[in-house]
């Protein structure tokens, strides 16, 4: 796209791309209704100031002619009339210009949020950095904030370009000297300026793209941390991180905005320099009044017109150097989810766990440059066995969940379900997984929605649901809400207490009625007897394969098979905790 930033247009859509020619013709019109208003103050300067310029004309004297207007008492109200009407239509022009713009760039924004958001949704395996929710808030939000704010200054740089350049023509044409004279100042001006301040916008830019992702982690820690904040009267080493943080991106965007209004006053000096020259010029020369008088209104006109339009192109080209990093972030992530979703999409289909399953990690680690390692680990799993993975913490106990689950791509090695790579069925082989995680997320929603977490089972009976609760324990914790399924729960859990949050999210995990059920750490941050209890309504399920992460013994006591890993390996494979009480 002509003018067009080329990893910007990449991102458009191609219904997007089709509306830029309009918007170009729209300015381009209303650069050509301001010269006719420019142009109707010749004639105009002239009757004032009776001046013979349309006589001696030859192009005014034809207009005039094929008009059949002569230089009566009405050419004035005439002249007048048009020059007023065509400032209305430029205003209007001008308004609707903006307007289309401001509209364009915000659905861009909605557009591309929407896209970002779903593939990141949709992706099957993710990378650490894609796990991380200050990088994904960052991304996902101010990253494509800042994207539309390049895009509308760049389309902001294609009308002003194409306005400044029809005006100056415009003035080339009456009168070349001076009009070349003042461009060539100020094109060298703009030149100068922007050269000069370009690689310093741009670390501005990598500056606070840097720091407002550090602001967005403590944000993070302050929401999900403040119980151990309080507890360690850790308050004043958060808020002074964060207040850290805020000057240097204030400090930084102080500079920026210093460099912003610069232009327009110097650019004002400059005009100001040059009008004194010029009457000098003409005081010392003696050059005609009458014809400046005539010329004078013209460019005071067409340099008020420019020079804010000169000073919005390097606002624009500031604009877009300062968000440029955010194009980038934006591009490169935005062009590894086209490529993965050019892959061929797996076939839904239905799958059952007949007999095994087998992970086989030869090697894992989660960046190439990690210390830790996972290496030459295998497990098998039978069909309606009880397994657990014991371990102390940091052993690499969830990475095998999260390997086993594909939400991290095992490159060396791989996890099958009778001898059939999972790889090539994964949202078939999540489907008969029940996951339960450590930390349950509670909506701030209806326990009926926390519990689905989508639209798939709203046309379920509600004695559905009702059973569900009743298998994890929750029948007499249910008849006590005030509107049943319909209850709101508090954001984060707050109204419910620790076992309810956990048997919630078993009650998530077997909506859709799974094979196989995960506990990853589920029941560690539970009292003994809230844990046995749990754990016991889990057992009356029946036909369940049950794989259990730990840092207990205690935890696996009814448990078929134990593995137990340390620093990334597999030291040890038992039928019952009792085998490992000398290790």
């Amino acid at each position: 796209m002509l003018f067009l930033n080329k990893k910007l247009a990449s991102l458009l859509k191609y219904e997007d791309k089709k509306k830029l020619p309009f918007l170009i013709s729209i300015v381009t019109f209303g650069g050509f209704v301001e010269i006719l208003s420019l142009g109707i103050l010749i004639p105009i300067s002239s009757i004032v100031l009776n001046n013979t310029l349309i006589q001696d004309n030859y192009i005014f004297d034809k207009i005039f002619s094929s008009l059949n207007l002569t230089l009566n008492e009405n050419l004035f109200e005439i002249l007048i009339l048009f020059f007023v009407g065509s400032y209305l239509i430029k205003i209007l022009l001008l308004i609707y210009t903006n307007w289309y713009q401001a509209v364009y760039c915000f659905n861009f924004n909605k557009k591309l949020s929407n896209h970002f958001y779903q593939n990141y949704l949709n992706k099957n395996y993710f990378s650490l950095n894609d796990l991380s929710s200050s990088e994904f808030i960052r991304n996902s939000i101010l990253e494509i904030d800042k994207l539309t704010e390049f895009l509308i200054n760049n389309l902001r740089l294609i009308t002003e370009v194409i306005t400044f350049s029809i005006i100056t023509i415009f003035l080339f044409v009456y009168n070349f000297l001076p009009t070349l004279i003042v461009s060539l100042l100020i094109l060298f001006f703009l030149f100068f300026y922007y050269i000069i301040l370009r690689s310093k916008i741009l670390k501005i830019g990598l500056t606070k793209q840097k720091f407002e992702n550090k602001k967005i982690q403590f944000l993070n820690s302050a929401f999900g941390g403040i119980k151990d904040i309080k507890m360690s009267f850790s308050e004043n080493y958060f808020f002074g991180k964060f207040n850290q943080f805020n000057s240097i991106i204030a400090e930084v965007m102080g500079k920026n905005a210093l460099y912003n209004i610069l232009p327009r006053y110097l650019l004002e000096f400059i005009l100001v320099v040059l009008l004194f020259i010029y009457l000098s010029f003409v005081k010392f020369t003696g050059l005609n009044f009458d014809s400046l008088s005539v010329a004078l209104p013209i460019y005071l006109l067409a340099f008020i017109r420019l020079f804010p339009s000169a000073n919005k192109i390097i606002a624009s080209l500031q604009s877009m150097r300062l968000n440029k990093p955010s194009l980038n972030v934006v591009f490169k992530k935005i062009k590894e989810y086209q490529a993965l979703s050019k892959k061929k999409n797996e076939i839904s289909k239905k799958i059952f766990l007949k007999k095994l399953i087998n992970i086989n990690i030869k090697k894992f680690k989660y960046k190439s440059d990690s210390s830790f390692e996972l290496k030459n680990i295998k497990i098998a799993i039978k069909k309606g066995e009880r397994v657990g993975i014991i371990g102390p913490t940091g052993s690499g106990k969830s990475t095998i969940v999260e390997l086993l689950i594909n939400i991290l791509y095992l490159r060396h090695g791989d996890i099958t379900l009778d001898n059939n790579s999972t790889r090539n069925f994964v949202n078939s082989w999540r489907s008969i997984i029940g996951y339960i995680p450590q930390k349950i997320y509670i909506l701030e929603d209806s326990l009926k929605n926390n519990i689905c977490l989508n639209d798939k089972y709203k046309n379920y009976q509600d004695k559905y649901f009702i059973n569900i609760l009743q298998q994890v324990g929750l029948g007499n914790w249910y008849k006590k809400l005030p509107k049943g399924l319909n209850t709101n729960l508090s954001e984060r859990g707050i109204n419910l207490s620790g076992g309810e949050i956990q048997r919630l999210g078993i009650a998530r995990a077997l909506v859709h009625n799974p094979e196989i059920l995960i506990l990853d750490e589920a029941t560690s941050s539970l009292d003994s007897f809230t844990e046995k209890q749990i754990l016991k309504n889990i057992f009356k399920l029946k036909g369940k394969t049950l794989i259990s992460i730990s840092h207990r013994l205690e935890t696996l006591k009814n448990f078929n098979k134990i593995f137990l890993i340390k620093n990334g390996k597999l030291i040890a494979s038992k039928k019952s905790i009792n085998s490992f009480k000398n290790i």
